[in-house]
């Protein structure tokens, strides 16, 4: 009876959507009108944010998907989103925004900015089916014509941070904990052990420093036990991201004084890249930034 009503439901809200007469396909003849409409069916993936996808457009095409992002309320979030065609070709990829109206959702497939499909869905056994459709460069100028971005857009709030590999999370914050008071009391071999040979340091006020020999010169006076700097990750800011065949990127924000002048500098936004060696983890590249300079 599941399997019923959810194929069901699935025919009835393709028809609901209207078709494009003009529209051929390619692997059709030339005479052949096809509907210019489609329809995805999403589920929840094991990692938490995640959306497996299985698609179709016209009854020509169809594939899998695969989406990654935030997720909110049942399916509600935003996602990136890539699709793939049954032979595993990729086929395109979009931000997916998807919010819930009451029972229902609205989806929008979009593409630098601009909605390039728009659909609604329901949940049926655990699964979300939405129909879509194309939207043609006519309708984004009539959603724009009071508003020179689209209200999908302009409604969107920043995701929250999710971890999504806690084992990763966890590796990355203990080595985050390690630098730091290695760099509080002066400990340069650990320091220096941390830093990859083709190690980068970006620094938004001083300037880069290329290598790891050079950064041990930069670094000498600031961690001087009895007149240097004292820095510190400001807690709960570390965000870990996972890359691929590399190690993992780290987001974090961080707070430094003088102990000359022991009064802590604001928040700052620092970004390092760690490289996953057969000898450990190692700092790559570091961005050091100071947004905003002002005492807190």
């Amino acid at each position: 009876m599941k399997v019923n009503k959810f194929l069901s439901t699935l025919a009835i809200m393709i028809t609901l959507f209207p078709y494009n007469a003009n529209s051929q396909s390619n692997t059709a003849s030339a005479t052949q009108d096809i509907f210019d409409i489609g329809y995805a069916v999403y589920t929840k993936g094991a990692t938490p944010g995640t959306l497996n996808a299985i698609w179709n457009y016209a009854n020509v095409y169809s594939g899998k998907g695969k989406a990654t992002g935030v997720s909110k309320e049942g399916f509600a979030g935003n996602y990136h989103i890539r699709y793939y065609y049954e032979n595993g070709e990729f086929s395109d990829e979009y931000d997916l925004v998807i919010e819930k109206t009451g029972k229902f959702y609205n989806l929008s497939w979009i593409t630098n900015g601009k909605v390039s499909a728009r659909g609604v869905g329901t949940v049926i056994d655990d699964r979300l089916l939405a129909g879509w459709r194309r939207v043609t460069d006519n309708q984004n100028s009539k959603t724009n014509s009071t508003n020179t971005e689209p209200a999908d857009i302009k409604e969107i709030t920043i995701p929250k941070y999710i971890v999504a590999n806690q084992a990763l999370h966890d590796t990355i914050v203990a080595l985050d904990k390690l630098y730091w008071e290695a760099y509080n009391k002066g400990d340069s071999t650990t320091l220096f052990n941390l830093m990859a040979d083709d190690h980068e340091f970006y620094h938004d006020i001083g300037g880069p420093t290329f290598s790891k020999e050079k950064m041990k010169v930069r670094l000498k006076n600031f961690i001087n036990q009895d007149e240097g700097v004292v820095g510190k990750t400001v807690e709960g800011t570390i965000e870990v991201y996972e890359m691929p065949d590399y190690g993992a990127l780290q987001l974090s924000y961080r707070r430094f004084y003088d102990k000359k002048n022991p009064e802590w500098t604001a928040p700052a936004r620092a970004i390092v890249l760690w490289k996953k060696t057969l000898h450990g983890w190692l700092r790559s590249r570091v961005f050091s930034l100071h947004e905003n300079p002002k005492k807190p």
